[in-house]
């Protein structure tokens, strides 16, 4: 597996939105991570 690095406004953003998810709906926000691991693995 490839290691990536990412640009810590880009990781904020991320927690960002986990969190926005999460509260629109519980278990959105994990969605959200594995959908974005998904896409980079």
């Amino acid at each position: 597996m490839k290691s990536f690095l990412f640009h810590p406004e880009a990781i904020a953003e991320a927690s960002e939105a986990v969190k926005f998810y999460e509260e629109q709906q519980e278990g959105l926000g994990t969605r959200f991570v594995q959908a974005l691991t998904d896409t980079i693995n």
